[in-house]
């Protein structure tokens, strides 16, 4: 038995790690929830990587109604803002790194996703990699973008992708 963690009624341990399941390009993605304490030094990560662009499209945003999706965002703000994101990457072996994070407890198609399987599937097929990587953004921190009063999460995996189980942590 695990120290320090609680037991249910039948004296098993809860887990509060929940995955879901979502098909992406035709096939089936299974992310499991970081723990709690992976989840935010990840969170930390990705906020350094993403925040300064953010800002400085929400910067440059005439929001319409105070919603950011509907704002009119100039090219020159959208190009400055990629810049930005393109500056704090790093090299391509830090691109590389954080992207092996993002997708550690994510299985594709029932098999786990390590360096093989990532060079096979996604030579030339970068746009199921990046819904892949979103779908696991949207699991690990879509209640803190609700939370944070950001809205619902839409990312680009999001929209053409079926959702297929939500539930505890996958066998």
């Amino acid at each position: 038995v695990l120290k320090g963690r609680r037991k249910n009624e039948t004296g098993k341990c809860k887990m509060a790690i929940k995955g879901e399941t979502r098909e992406i390009k035709g096939a089936n993605y299974t992310v499991q929830q970081f723990a709690a304490r992976r989840g935010l030094a990840l969170k930390t990560k990705l906020i350094k990587l993403i925040a300064p662009s953010a800002f400085a499209l929400i910067g440059g945003a005439k929001a319409q109604g105070g919603n950011l999706i509907d704002a009119d965002i100039g090219a020159d703000v959208l190009s400055k803002s990629i810049k930005t994101m393109l500056d704090n990457l790093g090299d391509s072996a830090d691109v590389e790194r954080l992207v092996f994070e993002i997708l550690s407890n994510t299985r594709r198609n029932n098999a786990q996703i390590d360096g093989l399987l990532f060079d096979d599937v996604y030579a030339g097929n970068y746009g199921e990699l990046f819904k892949a990587v979103f779908f696991v953004i949207e699991v690990n921190y879509g209640s803190f973008f609700r939370d944070m009063g950001i809205g619902n999460l839409q990312l680009p995996g999001s929209q053409d992708s079926k959702k297929i189980s939500q539930g505890k942590k996958p066998n």
